[in-house]
């Protein structure tokens, strides 16, 4: 049977079409959720076990996109970990908290003792851009090519319960002008 389905014919058309769908989209979907699950988690351990310090503000910067018209607000910063370690990067911030800070001055930055390289400083920005597009590709292709399978698969096994009661799924309609308001079943020809 399942040979039957997996054949490619006209009957199972849309079993197919959707199953390939599908599969297209769940990566897509497991791949936004996963990231928005990792972002959620490492905003939480930041908040758990992160250690608050002083970070210098290096440049500030103002970026506009010309295809979007949005606008980032950038923030280089420079601060040393415990062990002397510096560390320098730069993060998009809100307007909000963009305004206040000078260059010279000082932001807050948390980060993990045992993982340096993840930090935020207050007010940045969380990216959610990548776990947005693919979450949402991944949602939209797995809807309806869910949708479509589950129903090329009703379509084929209602072919395949004619077929063991004796019935044609193929056949030809026609039109009796005397029952002009009913269509006629003629089965194969």
């Amino acid at each position: 049977m399942l040979r039957r389905w997996l054949a490619i014919r006209p009957q199972n058309f849309w079993l197919l079409f959707g199953g390939i769908w599908l599969l297209v989209g769940l990566p897509f979907l497991g791949i936004g959720l996963s990231v928005a699950w990792r972002l959620e988690a490492l905003s939480d351990q930041l908040d758990r076990e992160g250690r608050a310090v002083e970070a210098q503000v290096l440049e500030k910067k103002v970026r506009t996109s010309t295809t979007t018209n949005a606008t980032a607000y950038l923030v280089t910063f420079q601060f040393t970990r415990i062990n002397g370690e510096i560390l320098t990067d730069t993060a998009e911030v809100s307007l909000d908290a963009w305004e206040p800070l000078r260059e010279g001055g000082v932001v807050r930055v948390t980060y993990l003792p045992v993982a340096p390289q993840i930090h935020r400083i207050d007010g940045q920005v969380l990216d959610a851009v990548l776990p947005l597009v693919f979450g949402s590709i991944g949602f939209v292709l797995t809807s309806l090519g869910g949708f479509v399978f589950v129903r090329g698969l009703g379509q084929l096994r209602a072919a395949e319960r004619a077929h063991r009661k004796g019935l044609s799924d193929t056949g030809t309609v026609r039109y009796d002008r005397q029952r002009p308001d009913q269509s006629v079943w003629k089965g194969k020809d």
